[in-house]
Parts: C-alpha cells; structure tokens; sequence
C-alpha cells in the first residue's frame, strides 16, 4: 500500500486577500514560506517523495518542504490542481454572493463557468492511480482544498476544516486496471502511527 498525506498549500498572497484562486497563480507570502519550513522542521512522518500540483502557491510550497527534508525533485503535475474557478476567479466570497446568491449554496459546488467536482475528481483519481501502480512507501502530495474535499467526497468522509498545510491522509491501493481503493485516515496532519490506525478502523 502506498500512504499519502494530501496536504493544502501554504498560504498565498490571494489567500491573504480572500479571493478565490481556482487556476490563478498568485505566489505565496512570505508568512506561507516561514509556515512551509517550519511544518518541514517538524514533518508528522518520514516520507520518500514530494509531489505536487504545478500551481505555484502547492509547487513553491513542496519545493520549500522537500528541500529541509533533503528529498530532491519534486514530482508536480497538472491533475492535482484546484477546482477551476471560472468566472469567480480574483473574486471575493462577498463579491460571488452578491452577483450569484444561489450558486454558492450549491454542493457540491460548481463555479459558474468552472469545473464541476466530478471532472476535479477524474482527474485526481487518475494521478492517484498512478501513484498506487508505481509508488510504494509515503508520499507527500502538497494540493488545494477543493481537491481534497473531492476525494473526502468520493470517500464519505467526514468534512472538516483544512487549514494551510494540514491535510487527509489516505491509502492507495493499485492494481493492473489502474482502479484504486482509498481508505481515510485522519483529516490532519497527525503522526502517522495515528492516521494508519484511523484508516483501518474505518
């Protein structure tokens, strides 16, 4: 089995503003760089590789992190990005509200002009798939919130809060179909001794 933490960015300069980002590129501030080395000072688990989306607010993140725990490459790919916000990128909560009250009460969410949640989690699935057929040990995959609520979706799991660089641990499990089989751990980043134990109570 391949374990994976997904894990949100750290905190980017659009997050500071509270617009939504979706495919925007904005960089993270220098806060979310401290944040970025000081969760890598003090990782919940020793992990073999860093992959990540290859928006710069997740990539810089990773980047930050593999380079404290020495772990070379990061492996960054376009499936993991954030659900495309459409026409409600650059925008506030406040600004969406007002000009399409109804479509933010939607779930699971579709931006006007954006990705649904089911074409996010096509894509996702398909990276994770892969990662089960050739990737054992654990991975660190540094993503966005909307992708995690997708596979918290697909899983059933419990929604919670996903502050910056905390996360959901899952397991993966491949198989020559490519087809996967998660199973959630803990919706933080807790030591993983802990979040394996959550995933096969589950």
């Amino acid at each position: 089995m391949t374990r994976a933490l997904l894990l949100r960015h750290a905190e980017s300069t659009w997050n500071e503003q509270q617009r939504w980002q979706g495919w925007a590129d904005p960089p993270l501030t220098a806060a979310g760089r401290h944040a970025a080395r000081a969760w890598a000072a003090d990782p919940p688990a020793a992990f073999d590789a860093v992959m990540s989306s290859d928006l710069v607010r997740a990539a810089d993140s990773a980047r930050i992190i593999a380079a404290v725990l020495a772990l070379g490459t990061v492996e960054v790919t376009a499936g993991l990005r954030e659900q495309d916000q459409g026409a409600w990128t650059g925008l506030t909560r406040a600004d969406i509200k007002r000009r399409w009250p109804d479509r933010l009460r939607e779930r699971p969410r579709h931006p006007v002009e954006g990705e649904t949640g089911a074409q996010v989690l096509r894509r996702v699935e398909t990276v994770l798939a892969e990662v089960a057929l050739r990737r054992d040990g654990c991975i660190l995959i540094v993503t966005h919130t909307g992708v995690i609520r997708e596979v918290e979706r697909r899983l059933g799991c419990e929604r919670r809060p996903i502050p910056h660089l905390h996360g959901r641990w899952i397991g993966l499990h491949g198989a020559i179909d490519a087809a996967v089989v998660w199973t959630a751990g803990e919706p933080t980043t807790a030591r993983l001794s802990h979040a394996t134990d959550a995933a096969r109570a589950q």
